[in-house]
């Protein structure tokens, strides 16, 4: 074998040489493979280097693994972020007084475990920041009611950080801390905490973590008492190779002492949110590491620790599944777990999302020819005699007695058969959708509960349980569930929400040219509305009583104009006008500075501008002379929304070139971007609609359009992937024109949208396409059970964005008027 890898290759004799005996030791010869050789192939950087290494790695995962690659479906319980330190690569913690510190109640952190559960889950994780003034027992509290709940369950918690920190806390030793989590309920420890287990790196990344030798302390603790626990490593920051190869020396040794690690992770520094990284304060400092380093660690850790640790798991959250795909032929044979709630990585800037469901990790390891299953926390084989979608049947029992106990009991008061518990369907992990789990952006954001800063200042001997991290048990309920057991959002999609607008343009002049466009106009051709003119219109509409918002939608000025400032002080003149006859200014400009949108957020409810899709192909067709609609400048100009704080719509486009999976991965860019900063307040799902002024219509490649029977199908999709505090919006003249429409619109309904937007006299984009009248809307939707209600521009839930910002006084105010009046 070891003949057949390097016959062909084109790499160095040295690498070749460090292959042959890499290979030797991972296929069961008597040498292991040294740290000079680790250091020397975690330096490889050449395409033909990599490859014959990744080869290498891939060849001895087969000797020793086999084609399988497992997933554990499990839920991630991060139940506080607040904590005593400040690590340099964590953008999750914050102080204990923090406004956007949260502790979950421990009502909340058990609900949160059964309902991982009734969806299939066999793990249940929990780490969380260090709180100030931590009650000694919370850690082993939290255990033994999770325990107490879901007795099956398999409990991996607490990394050797909080072991220390629980010790302290309880003045416990650190076995005697052990022993009492294990007595407790937990089965089993994240190894994390590792970083780069080297002090010189540990000191510059994070001076207050514990030491390398403190980890290895806890760890082989663990391992002696009967706890296995993972390994982990963070990389691409300061360290080198050699620090590398160190760190997966000192794994193999603790190993070799103990044989309690059940699998080894690389975990990649993801530097967006970090604090270390965007300081700039510590030289060398890397922003992650590149795509060739990533295989290269993958693949030299596989042949590393081969015959120590012989499971290597790709972290999917940090990676992609995409790119897990490569790493699983580059040594790598797990891909974790499917998490529900991903909070750490969340928080860093890692954009793949927060749950992986089982269909989709299945369906990764297959398009590669390997064989996925369904694993334990320890590596056994989940049974598929023994284990269906929702858990093994133990667990499915336990689940649906708790669940269900209310609609189990006859009236008279007997319990009745257990087929009718049985056949009550109980949906599985890949039927529900992620906004269902809320997320770390929407805790953070939420400063109505959950607040840190009410449990950690409790006086002492008053327990986390007793000071809010419990909370009386007739206060206890489900989040998200309403009487007669609807959820929430089902319960909120029977009201459908429209806004009465009114479409003005400053200018149709843009200096885009996008192929569909029905709007633009070259510079010379475009009429300039005045205030003078803009002011007649909001006068008329006052004393008509036909608007709450003007809809301030412009052509764009070159950004390097020399009219550039003119056009957007006419802009904001325009919604100070607005603001004057007491309606609310709602601007899409297109692509801004952070000054100018600063600005414009002064004089606006809300803003928009459409995302389209993220698909870079399209900037070589419709988009080629259009530089505005760049997908990364769109991206940018999300997160710039959010950073400032300015409620915020957003969309798709359907049918410009696009594929399925670009719509997808667009939406879930999107979702990603509300969840980080909780602004994106709608969704448009907007199909591409041919008009009189568009010639793309008659050379269109018939594969780019998009069939508007698949509509429903897209907006149940988007539901799934969206935070639930994120509408789905649907344009009613787009959808209900034509035979058929009126149908296809409560299609869409049904399948999730619960906004139609602004109904403006003329859509000025699509001018072709008139809306419908309110009342036949209202006639229409009422039929089928939905009641249709007016809103703001700028929905009720982000109203508080509004208030307390500097400059936007007198905009809050008028929203509050406004408020006030539609209810």
């Amino acid at each position: 074998m070891i003949d057949r890898i390097l016959r062909h290759s084109s790499a160095s004799p040295g690498v070749q040489a460090a292959i042959s005996r890499a290979l030797d030791a991972g296929l069961g010869g008597s040498k292991r493979m040294t740290v000079d050789d680790a250091t020397f192939l975690l330096s490889a950087r050449k395409s033909s280097e990599i490859h014959l290494i990744g080869a290498a790695a891939d060849a001895v995962r087969s000797s020793r693994c086999g084609d399988g690659v497992g997933f554990v479906i499990n839920r991630n319980i991060n139940f506080t972020n607040s904590c005593v330190k400040r690590c340099g690569f964590c953008a999750f913690s914050r102080t204990g007084i923090d406004s956007e510190a949260y502790f979950l109640p421990m009502d909340e952190i058990v609900r949160r475990a059964r309902e991982g559960v009734s969806l299939g889950a066999t793990e249940i994780c929990v780490q969380a920041g260090l709180p100030p003034n931590m009650h000694p027992d919370l850690y082993t509290d939290v255990a033994s009611a999770l325990k107490e709940a879901v007795p099956e369950i398999h409990l991996h918690a607490f990394s050797p950080e909080e072991v220390i920190y629980g010790a302290k806390r309880s003045k416990r030793s650190i076995k005697d801390m052990l022993t009492a989590l294990k007595d407790a309920g937990v089965d089993t420890l994240p190894g994390t905490s590792a970083e780069i287990l080297d002090d010189s790196i540990r000191k510059q990344i994070a001076g207050q973590r514990l030491s390398s030798s403190e980890w290895v302390e806890v760890i082989e603790t663990a391992h002696s008492l009967g706890l296995k626990t993972s390994s982990t490593m963070m990389y691409g920051h300061v360290e080198t190779p050699y620090h590398v190869a160190r760190h997966l020396e000192t794994l193999r040794e603790v190993q070799e002492r103990t044989g309690g690690f059940t699998e080894f992770v690389p975990l990649s520094f993801v530097s967006r949110e970090a604090p270390m990284y965007r300081e700039g304060k510590i030289g060398g400092m890397r922003g992650g590491p590149s795509g060739a380093e990533v295989m290269v660690t993958h693949a030299v850790a596989r042949l590393f620790l081969a015959g120590s640790i012989d499971n290597l798991q790709v972290s999917w959250p940090k990676e992609g599944l995409r790119f897990a795909q490569i790493l699983l032929q580059n040594g790598a044979n797990d891909l974790g777990g499917t998490l529900m709630n991903e909070s750490i990585s969340t928080a860093a800037g890692a954009v793949h999302g927060q749950l992986a469901k089982p269909n989709e990790l299945r369906s990764t390891i297959e398009e590669i020819g390997r064989k996925p299953y369904q694993r334990t926390t320890t590596y056994g084989h989940v049974s598929s005699n023994s284990q269906n979608i929702i858990g093994s049947p133990k667990l499915s029992e336990h689940v649906s007695t708790a669940e269900h106990v209310s609609t189990a009991l006859e009236d008279d008061g007997h319990v009745s058969s257990a087929t009718d518990e049985v056949t009550e369907h109980v949906p599985s992990l890949d039927e529900v959708g992620t906004g269902r789990f809320g997320s770390f952006h929407e805790l953070i954001a939420d400063k109505s509960r959950w607040r840190a800063k009410g449990v950690i200042k409790q006086p002492k001997g008053v327990s986390a349980g007793a000071a809010g991290v419990g909370g009386s048990p007739k206060n206890r309920g489900r989040r998200g569930l309403c009487s007669g057991g609807m959820r929430a959002e089902e319960k909120a999609r029977r009201v459908v929400t429209i806004s009465r607008s009114h479409t003005i343009v400053p200018t149709y002049e843009c200096f885009n040219r996008c192929t569909y466009c029905n709007f633009r106009m070259d510079r010379g051709e475009s009429p300039v509305l005045t205030v003078e003119e803009a002011s007649e219109i909001f006068r008329d509409l006052v004393e008509k009583g036909e608007g709450d918002e003007v809809l301030i939608l412009s052509g764009e000025v070159h950004p390097k104009s020399r009219r550039r400032v003119q056009w957007l002080d006419h802009i904001i003149k325009l919604c100070e006008k607005a603001m004057e006859f007491g309606l609310l200014p709602h601007t899409n400009a297109g692509p801004l500075s952070y000054e100018e949108m600063k600005r414009l957020g002064e004089v606006n409810a809300s803003m928009g501008l459409m995302l389209e899709q993220i698909t870079p192909s399209l900037t070589k067709t419709v988009h080629k002379f259009a530089p505005s609609k760049d997908p990364s400048l769109r991206i940018e100009q999300l997160r710039m929304a959010g950073k400032l704080q300015i409620p915020f719509t957003t969309g798709i486009l359907l049918g410009i070139g696009e594929t399925p999976e670009d719509r997808v991965e667009s939406l879930e860019m999107i979702a990603t971007i509300a969840r980080e900063y909780g602004h994106i307040q709608e969704c448009i799902i907007q199909p591409f609609s041919s008009g009189d002024r568009d010639k793309w219509q008659h050379s269109m490649d018939p594969s780019a359009a998009f069939e508007t029977s698949q509509l429903p199908a897209l907006v149940q999709k988007a539901r799934q992937i969206l935070p639930e505090n994120v509408a789905v919006q649907i344009p009613p003249n787009l959808v209900s024109s034509g035979e058929g429409g009126a149908n296809l619109l409560l299609d869409c309904i049904q399948a999730g949208a619960s906004d139609l937007g602004g109904v403006s006299p003329l859509d000025e984009v699509n001018p072709t396409y008139p809306f419908p009248k309110f009342e036949d809307l209202h006639n229409l939707l009422d039929t089928q059970g939905f009641q249709l209600e007016h809103r703001l521009c700028v929905h009720e839930s982000r109203t508080e964005m509004l208030k307390g910002m500097e400059g936007r006084e007198e905009i809050h105010s008028l929203v509050e008027k406004r408020l006030a009046r539609l209810h």
